[in-house]
């Protein structure tokens, strides 16, 4: 009886913990996805699923994998995170496009300079994205060993 009641409080309180984490959605997420406490949760869940993507939705976050089944639900301490990655994605993509003069080239140079930038892979530059389902074609200026790209087209 006593064990009974141990667990079922223990049960409780992990419950009640999880709920307070998840306060920021508008709706009740899936209940069978797993809530991300953490950064280092993300990295995790995300290395298991490879061609996952993170989405802005319902007010949070959802990894969701190649078939758009979430599985993982970032908790509000992990979207204030991501809120500021992104943010600060956005700001450095937009100071890039701002910095940009496409200067003319043959697409037969471009070809051939993406090709030998693409047979260094990965010691030549730091920021190709290895990322499966990356929406940059070969460079991300985010991509810092990271193993989440998000449906904003950033890698965080």
């Amino acid at each position: 009886m006593k064990l009974t009641f141990a667990s079922t409080v223990h049960f409780l309180c992990i419950f009640i913990a999880m709920v307070e984490a998840l306060t920021r959605y508008q709706a009740t997420p899936p209940s069978d996805a797993i809530v991300l406490i953490d950064r280092q949760a993300l990295n995790d869940m995300a290395k298991d699923h490879p061609y996952g993507s993170l989405f802005p939705e319902n007010g949070g976050y959802y990894l969701k994998d190649k078939d758009d089944g979430v599985v993982g639900i970032a908790s509000d301490e992990l979207c204030t995170e991501l809120d500021a990655a992104f943010a600060s994605a956005e700001a450095k993509y937009a100071q890039e496009e701002a910095a940009e003069t496409p200067a003319p080239t043959s697409s037969a140079m471009d070809a051939a300079k993406r090709g030998t930038e693409l047979a260094c892979y990965p010691n030549c530059l730091h920021n190709f994205c290895s990322h499966p389902r990356c929406f940059n074609l070969a460079t991300c200026l985010t991509y810092t060993n990271c193993h989440v790209c998000g449906s904003r087209k950033y890698c965080i």
